[in-house]
C-alpha cells in the first residue's frame, strides 16, 4: 500500500508540475508575443520587445492680457466739443433750421439715483388723468402710457388718491402727491 501511495503522490506531483510549466510557459510568451522560447523549449536566449510609454501631452495655456477688474473696457471719455464741462446734456442744432437735437453723453460713473416725486395727480376739463412729476430738477406733465425722462413710463394715476403707478425700466413703484423715492 505504501508503495502505491507513493506512486500516486508521484504522477499527481508530475501532473502538477506539468500544469505548472505550462501555465508559466504561456504567461511567458504571451508576455513577449513570441513563441520562440516555446519552441526551444524554454532553453537558449529569447528575444523581448519593449516598446516606449506614450509621449505624455505637454501642459499648454493661452495667456489673455490683463486688465485692471474695476476699470472699464473701453474708453469713457466722453466725446464733446472741446470745451470744459465734460459729461453733461449737450444741444446740437442741426443744419438747414430742423431745431435742437438733445443728446446724453454715457455716465459710467453710479450716481446715488435721481429723486422722483408727485407734485400733483389731478383730471383735465375733459376727464384726462394728468400728473405733474418732478425727476431730478425737470418738472414733466404726463399723462397714462407716456414715458418721461428716457427712462420712466405712467401704468397708472387715480387723482382721487392724488397717487400714481410709475415704471422704471422695469420696476415698478407708486407715489402719491408730495411723496418722493430715488431711482
Amino acid at each position: 500500500m505504501t508503495a502505491r501511495r507513493g506512486t500516486r503522490s508521484k504522477i499527481i506531483g508530475a501532473a502538477l508540475g506539468l500544469a505548472l510549466t505550462l501555465v508559466l510557459g504561456a504567461c511567458g510568451a504571451a508576455d513577449n508575443g513570441d513563441d520562440a522560447s516555446a519552441d526551444l523549449g524554454g532553453s537558449g536566449p529569447t528575444a523581448t520587445t519593449t516598446t516606449a510609454p506614450p509621449a505624455e501631452p505637454i501642459d499648454t495655456f493661452e495667456v489673455f492680457a490683463t486688465r485692471d477688474p474695476f476699470e472699464p473696457p473701453f474708453d469713457t471719455t466722453p466725446v464733446g466739443n472741446g470745451g470744459g464741462g465734460g459729461g453733461g446734456t449737450t444741444d446740437t442744432t442741426t443744419g438747414g433750421g430742423g431745431g435742437t437735437t438733445d443728446t446724453t453723453s454715457p455716465s459710467f460713473d453710479p450716481d446715488g439715483g435721481q429723486v422722483v416725486s408727485v407734485l400733483d395727480v389731478y383730471e383735465t376739463d375733459d376727464g384726462t388723468p394728468q400728473a405733474r412729476v418732478q425727476v431730478g430738477s425737470t418738472v414733466y406733465t404726463v399723462g397714462e402710457s407716456q414715458v418721461f425722462a428716457d427712462s420712466y413710463r405712467v401704468v397708472d394715476l387715480d387723482p382721487v388718491a392724488g397717487c400714481g403707478t410709475f415704471l422704471f425700466g422695469d420696476t415698478q413703484f407708486e407715489l402719491c402727491e408730495g411723496e418722493q423715492v430715488i431711482k
